[in-house]
């Protein structure tokens, strides 16, 4: 026994990252948008800006997070990465538009590092980074970004935890 109160695991929750704002840094709120109407029974969907305290509530306790953000790796605009497990701190390093780069103090990687040391992380957490072109200020998706929308969505309706790319 641990001495720690059993955790009693929330519904899977989808999150989706960004500003509207600034181009394809609004991917994550595109992809909740279309998700809003398609999501299976029981799947929480929320939009958020990256702040830290706000992931962190929304993803504590639940048995599945899947967080949808923007990422700046220098991949082609609207390649779709999966990270998960061992290949999540790396990846969000490295392609996290918010990482070092950001116009928001903090974003995903804090909120990552102070789930894990407030012990406030998903059972499970899958992150599904949309490569981006266009980070300035303004509204809209760029053409690359805007096609992959679709594929994220139909990633997302498969039954948690089933979700896979091809």
């Amino acid at each position: 026994m641990s001495g720690r109160p059993a955790v009693t695991r929330r519904a899977p929750t989808v999150i989706g990252l960004g500003n509207s704002y600034a181009h394809d840094d609004g991917v994550g709120p595109a992809v909740i948008a279309a998700l809003a109407a398609v999501a299976p029974a029981g799947v929480t969907i929320v939009e958020l800006d990256g702040e830290p305290a706000r992931l962190i509530e929304a993803w504590a306790d639940t048995a599945l997070t899947i967080v949808i953000d923007a990422a700046r790796s220098g991949a082609a605009p609207g390649t779709v990465v999966r990270l998960e497990g061992e290949d999540l701190d790396d990846g969000l390093a490295q392609s996290n538009p918010r990482h070092r780069s950001s116009s928001h103090a903090l974003g995903m990687v804090e909120a990552l590092e102070l789930g894990r040391v407030m012990v406030r992380l998903p059972a499970r957490l899958v992150v599904l980074a949309v490569e981006g072109q266009a980070f300035e200020p303004g509204p809209g998706l760029s053409d690359a970004v805007r096609r992959a929308v679709p594929r994220v969505v139909s990633a997302n309706r498969a039954t948690p935890p089933r979700i896979a790319l091809t």
